[in-house]
């Protein structure tokens, strides 16, 4: 064969084979098997976790070997949405008390919206920049004992799994209710409305509320407004510049409560006024007058104490303004001192009790009494 002259400039074309062609081919089958095969994954994992409930299955499991390991709780979640990222979407939440012998269902969740950001998740920080409650059912029911069905917390050393850290920046209830007792005896709290901020850290719980506010099947209970710290650490409660607001009372209450079989606390108090008919009904005794009040109080072994200043009408006679030393028991108001001035102008210093246990009541005073005026003790005695 002639070879052809060169010419300059011009490339001679590469030569092409049957076999680049073939290994072409083959190559691009492979890259298509392998995306096509982590699509399918892709897709069935998709499938698996968000539409066939697998995501709810490994949640559930995890739940109930944090909690169900250390109280007698059961915890399902029916269905979780949301965009993953930022927002979980629970619905249909459950939690059922169950100690072997009682069981009930404690707590419905229809719905549950929690906000959050993912790079704190995934630091192992459990942290929340809202949660949302809507119409969520809350019952406490008693057992044939007539002791509550509660679950306790068990000791550090008697604990099974790991209690996580968490916080809440901002949580939200939404028209919660509350029912306490047994179906024919209850007591029940409807239109819960709760702002506030909640966190778990080792073995002590803080919440912090902004506005707390319900009304109840009781009048005595309704709550128009509270606001303020609460701190609990095993069986210790601390309150601290707890604002309440009710129908008729008005007052301010920082403490501390044992959680106990036999309750302590004692709380130190600054009331702008107290509706003793609405205050002593709790007591089991009959109290009348709007007061001011301010001091400490303490309730110990079935007994209030403390002491306290106050100012305004008791038992429809005027109290200037005078501090007390007392205690209640066995439906006895016992004033161990009293010092002030009482009835208008009359200044006292003495001691005395209140027996309300007795109808009419017995009033008891033994003290030094100036510019006294009768008519203002026992009504209409002159004119």
């Amino acid at each position: 064969l002639n070879r052809l002259p060169d010419r300059p400039g011009i490339v001679p074309p590469k030569r092409s084979s049957r076999q680049s062609k073939k290994n072409m081919r083959t190559r691009n089958k492979i890259i298509l098997i392998i995306f096509g095969s982590a699509l399918i994954i892709l897709v069935g994992l998709f499938l698996a976790l968000f539409r066939f409930g697998l995501i709810e299955h490994l949640v559930n499991r995890k739940l109930q070997n944090i909690v169900g390991a250390n109280l007698p709780l059961k915890v399902h979640i029916g269905q979780i949405g949301g965009d993953y990222y930022s927002q979980l979407v629970l619905s249909d939440v459950t939690v059922i008390y169950d100690d072997g012998q009682n069981s009930y269902t404690m707590v419905e969740i229809p719905m549950l919206t929690a906000e959050y950001s993912l790079s704190d998740i995934w630091q192992g920080d459990l942290k929340f920049s809202k949660i949302a409650v809507d119409f969520a059912r809350l019952a406490l029911r008693k057992s044939t004992e007539n002791k509550w069905l509660v679950p306790k917390p068990l000791q550090a050393s008697q604990q099974k799994a790991t209690i996580l850290n968490f916080e809440v920046n901002k949580i939200i209830l939404n028209n919660l209710s509350i029912n306490l007792g047994n179906v024919n005896d209850s007591l029940l709290f409807n239109n819960i409305y709760l702002i506030g901020k909640i966190e778990g850290r080792e073995k002590t719980y803080a919440a912090v509320i902004d506005s707390l506010s319900y009304r109840s099947s009781d009048a005595r209970f309704n709550l128009n407004d509270a606001s303020g710290k609460i701190t609990l650490t095993g069986n210790d409660l601390m309150f601290q510049d707890f604002i309440v607001e009710t129908d008729s009372s008005s007052f301010t209450v920082s403490g501390q409560a044992i959680l106990e079989k036999d309750l302590i606390w004692k709380a130190i108090l600054n009331a702008r006024r107290i509706n003793f008919r609405e205050f002593s009904s709790f007591l089991g005794a009959r109290l009348e007058g709007n007061i001011a009040a301010d001091g400490m109080i303490e309730y110990k072994d079935k007994t209030y104490s403390g002491t306290v200043g106050l100012s305004g009408v008791f038992m429809d006679r005027r109290f200037d303004s005078i501090t007390a030393i007392f205690k209640f028991y066995n439906n006895r108001l016992i004033f161990d001192s009293l010092q002030g001035v009482i009835l208008n102008g009359c200044r006292l210093n003495g001691r005395g009790d209140i027996d309300l246990g007795r109808h009419p009541e017995e009033y008891h005073l033994i003290g030094r009494l100036d510019h006294f005026n009768l008519n203002e003790l026992v009504f209409d005695t002159y004119r």
